[in-house]
């Protein structure tokens, strides 16, 4: 049977790597078999900064050590990832040939291939695609060291053939390898905030929680999951329940409600999921779980940066957060009533505000206070 784009087990198995990235390296070694190529790489390059070409995502054959190619040469070193040689070749295959046309080109060149050499690359052929801006995606294939065999007029159709696919898929790959690694940078930040995440679909079942909210239900037992669902222990559980229904949530309102538990009370916000435009669509909720307390210590030094006060002023601002009276941390701190009133006045003055409850507003309002809720949770990881 005649082997067509629709039935080939290449491309079959290329955009399988757009969720597999695995399968990358699989395919590029296929793909050296069939042309007779030592190593075939696949590379996003962008051109931001100047003439010079910097990689931001990479495929590779099994022989291709980058690791060995970044310290011999680099993106910034190598020849060949200057624009001004690559962009009146786009769209088609060329060698070194088409590239390196001067006397100071092919000093260049002789130089590259050395070092090339040393990594076991030998004859070269590589094509670029645009993907828009000063983005572009490359095909780059090297025979062995030593072979300098060039690539003949069919093995040049195939990759000609091939090249439009590499592309889309190396671009598809590229991009969800990006939102993916955003999704896992930003899953662990929420894993480090002071305050339980959970995310529920429009039936109330759980579709993620961040780790603050993870402890809380495995701890406190007044919340817990059944069924998937989020559940309450006793009277609240009916009126958790109702403000996960879809008619609760296609109202766009917030509900708070109130767990009691042995200890100390929890704090829900049930907040409808919306719409890029802001409109609620019954699709979910996210629920907010506080104990209603402020964990960890505001730090001194981050307020004294912020509000531009003296170490001593940043510490009374931070203890008056915590709970303290003026007395209780002239006490602690071993000094008189009348200079922690005197820090105080300072505090207020530099920060603009007139009474403590002014005070602590503003800073329980500040990066400084969300920091330490931050850091706090991250502290309780370990």
């Amino acid at each position: 049977m005649e082997t067509t784009y629709s039935n080939d087990p290449l491309l079959l198995n290329l955009y399988r790597c757009c969720t597999a990235p695995g399968e990358w390296q699989t395919v590029l070694d296929r793909l050296c078999d069939e042309v007779g190529a030592h190593s075939a790489v696949m590379q996003a390059i962008a051109f931001a900064d100047g003439h010079q070409g910097r990689t931001y995502w990479c495929a590779h054959d099994s022989r291709t050590d980058v690791q060995a190619y970044q310290a011999l040469i680099s993106d910034a070193d190598n020849p060949r990832m200057d624009r001004r040689r690559g962009l009146p070749v786009i769209g088609r295959f060329v060698g070194d040939e088409q590239l390196f046309t001067g006397r100071e080109d092919f000093r260049q060149q002789q130089r590259l291939q050395r070092q090339l050499a040393d990594l076991g690359f030998g004859r070269f052929l590589g094509a670029l695609l645009p993907i828009g801006g000063d983005r572009f995606m490359a095909m780059v294939l090297h025979r062995s060291v030593g072979n300098d065999t060039a690539f003949g007029d069919a093995e040049r159709q195939r990759l000609a053939g091939l090249l439009p696919h590499f592309g889309q898929a190396a671009e598809l790959s590229q991009s969800l390898h990006s939102e993916r690694k955003l999704e896992q940078i930003l899953s662990a930040c929420l894993d480090r905030w002071q305050c339980g995440l959970v995310i529920c679909d429009a039936d109330g079942r759980v579709q993620w929680m961040n780790r603050p909210a993870r402890d809380r239900i495995a701890r406190d037992g007044v919340l817990h999951l059944r069924d998937g669902t989020l559940r309450a222990h006793g009277d609240k559980d009916a009126l958790l329940r109702h403000a996960l229904m879809p008619r609760s949530i296609a109202h766009g309102r917030a509900t708070f409600l109130t767990l009691d538990h042995a200890y100390r009370q929890l704090h829900l916000a049930v907040q409808p999921l919306t719409r890029a435009d802001g409109i609620a669509d019954a699709g979910g909720a996210l629920v907010m779980i506080s104990d209603g307390n402020l964990a960890g210590e505001i730090p001194a030094a981050a307020l004294a940066a912020l509000f531009d006060l003296t170490e001593a002023e940043a510490r009374l601002a931070s203890a008056l957060v915590q709970g303290d009276t003026l007395e209780q941390y002239a006490q602690r701190r071993g000094v008189s009533i009348g200079t922690v009133r005197y820090q105080l006045k300072q505090v207020l003055s530099k920060t603009g505000t007139n009474r403590q409850s002014e005070l602590m507003r503003k800073v329980l309002c500040s990066a400084a206070a969300h920091a330490a809720g931050f850091q706090s949770a991250a502290a309780g990881m370990h």
